[in-house]
């Protein structure tokens, strides 16, 4: 959409190789790359920063202009969340599947312990049922 408002020839060109531009860098931070991840955080983060300030003016101007680029902003910012927050949240995710799995890890080996058959006949009577259930798992 910026490419058709382009007044000159320059710009259009200009705008292709920075779209070029950013979507090589994308295309190298899908495929691991590093140095691709901090050069689009810096880009999405400049971006982000350069727009938000001048939407105000931009909605008295042209209202339609500024919803398309509160929209642009609200991307990236999303994008710059998920690039920035994603490995912690996996790190985060993978804590907790490796508790879960001690967990079950204890509770398959309790299982095979003659008290938890007594227990577990216990837990069959309603009143049992959950004081029986927090005894056994912790």
């Amino acid at each position: 959409m910026e490419l058709w408002v382009s007044t000159t020839w320059r710009e259009a060109v200009a705008l292709s190789c920075a779209k070029l531009l950013l979507f090589a860098v994308v295309l190298a931070m899908a495929r691991g790359a590093a140095w691709a991840t901090a050069v689009f955080v810096g880009i999405c983060a400049t971006s982000v920063l350069g727009i938000t300030p001048m939407l105000p003016t931009e909605f008295h101007f042209s209202p339609v202009g500024a919803t398309l680029s509160t929209g642009e902003v609200l991307i990236k910012l999303g994008a710059l969340l998920i690039v920035v927050l994603g490995p912690s949240m996996r790190r985060c995710q993978a804590r907790r599947s490796a508790i879960l799995a001690r967990r079950l890890a204890l509770l398959a080996h309790a299982s095979r312990l003659p008290m938890y058959e007594a227990s577990a006949a216990n837990l069959k009577r309603p009143e049992n049922a959950i004081e029986g259930s927090k005894r056994d798992f912790f």
